[in-house]
């Protein structure tokens, strides 16, 4: 197990991705919620995986999606038979009826079944036809499947894209939108009746309830928005429906000091003053930090320390602190797609100590392997070190308000985190050549490269180079 390199890293949660017996090698097409993929391991394997994470204060918390299963899962399979007295008739959105509702990509909705004489709905392709969550009968068999991984002892469970698990009932069309504004058959639509119902935040509450009966249990869900950025949407999902959820803004915005700045005070502002906003900056469908800003390391370590002096909950995707990128390694077979699930580099030898066969996918170049990260205290991988251990230890940092400041300076993000009377002072140069900053803080406590200096009392910040100040 890599659990004691996490403990290590100073990691408290491991967010495992599906892990179900499915269709599909990502867990989507899910065919039973109580078996994990052969795949993948064992359903021993994941009970141990559990039982050592717990040793070592490490909570465990499971992806689980809920809108949809595998079109080969025994309930839909039960359902496409239909009949009045079949108990699975109605566990699906069934409809003789049409509509223009259209897949994320921007294929049609819906899908005609011969042997049911009906057609089903899809949020996405016609494997992953949508569950009906206006049947009781879905409800219950959702949270026993829910209540049978909280039982085995995970920590939390995150659903995917919760907002749609309700559709209209009727299925009226959604409003159009201008073609010319909007390339994608998806974006030309205003997804008021497939998306986002008011029944949706009913029963998300009924299952945050659920889970609540279960102590120390974290119900975390995505939120498919019509672009990033849509940060009151998601918030709209936060407190008893959701304990957190994400605005992925983050990871389309440009690498500019007053772009994150508005984005991240529009999520706060979302959240509001008492909320806990998630934020992450790599993840599955979103790619890496190194391949989004052309590979510079020196953006790398602004992005760590932004990510890590937030108020709210930081989550890495695993590869980040090594500068893991989605671009493979030229390969004798030519090229391959450009992916963010490469195999970990562990170490530099044949097989990075990921594998001693040859892995699925092509290895990923990164920043360095664990193995070397740890043994340079200039690495990319031990600047994340301190920077979650400096987390970790810090109550400002950990519980602190945040308010934004004028730096004074083009290209340079500040803002101030304030726990009573301790403060925190973060300096972000995102430029690529020297800033000068005044700043009544002159204890340097970390720092993205080496310590900058002080030329007539203003602190002079390297090209991305970003300072956690003691003021």
């Amino acid at each position: 197990m890599r659990l004691p390199y996490l403990k290590k890293l100073g990691v408290g949660c491991l967010w495992i991705a599906s892990i179900f017996f499915a269709n599909d090698f990502l867990g989507e097409e899910v065919m039973d919620y109580r078996a994990v993929d052969p795949v993948l391991g064992s359903m021993s394997d994941v009970d141990a995986l559990i039982a050592e994470a717990h040793r070592l204060s490490i909570k465990i918390v499971l992806e689980m999606p809920i809108g949809h299963t595998s079109a080969r899962h025994a309930w839909f399979l039960e359902s496409r038979k239909g009949g009045s007295s079949n108990p699975y008739q109605d566990f699906y959105l069934w409809t003789d009826t049409t509509c223009n509702w259209v897949t994320i990509k921007s294929d049609g909705a819906l899908t005609w079944d011969s042997s049911r004489n009906a057609a089903f709905v899809h949020t996405y392709g016609e494997n992953l036809p949508d569950l009906n969550w206006r049947d009781e009968h879905v409800v219950k068999a959702m949270y026993d499947q829910c209540r049978f991984w909280l039982e085995k002892g995970v920590d939390g469970l995150e659903f995917h894209d919760v907002n749609t698990i309700i559709k209209d009932e009727t299925f009226r069309d959604n409003p159009s939108l201008s073609m010319l504004l909007h390339p994608r058959s998806y974006e030309r639509q205003l997804h008021v009746f497939d998306r986002n119902r008011p029944e949706s935040h009913r029963e998300l509450r009924r299952l945050h309830a659920m889970v609540g009966e279960y102590d120390n249990r974290l119900m975390a869900g995505d939120i498919l928005q019509e672009k990033a950025g849509e940060s009151e949407i998601a918030a709209s999902y936060v407190g008893d429906q959701l304990d957190i959820t994400f605005d992925d803004a983050l990871m389309r915005l440009p690498f500019r000091a007053s772009a994150w700045r508005w984005c991240a005070q529009r999520w706060y502002q979302a959240v509001g003053e008492n909320g806990w906003p998630a934020w992450r900056m790599e993840s599955g469908k979103d790619g890496r930090i190194v391949d989004r800003w052309k590979g510079k390391d020196g953006r790398a370590r602004i992005a760590a320390m932004f990510l890590l002096t937030q108020k709210g909950m930081p989550l890495l995707y695993y590869g980040q602190e090594i500068g893991l990128c989605s671009k493979a390694k030229e390969t004798k077979e030519g090229k391959v797609p450009t992916v963010s699930w490469r195999p970990m580099v562990w170490t530099d030898q044949e097989g990075h100590g990921f594998t001693t066969g040859t892995p699925w996918l092509p290895w990923g170049n990164a920043a360095s392997s664990v193995a070397h990260g740890e043994t340079d205290a200039d690495s990319l991988f031990s600047l994340y070190r301190r920077l979650i251990a400096l987390r970790n230890e810090d109550s400002v940092l950990q519980a602190g308000t945040i308010h934004f400041l004028d730096s004074g300076r083009h290209g340079v993000l500040a803002y101030c985190r304030q726990l009573g009377e301790e403060k925190r002072i973060i300096l972000l140069n995102f430029r690529s050549r020297h800033s000068e900053v005044r700043t009544d803080a002159h204890t340097i406590m970390l720092s993205t490269s080496s310590m900058p200096t002080w030329v007539r009392g203003k602190l002079v910040l390297g090209p991305y180079q970003g300072v956690i100040l003691k003021a």
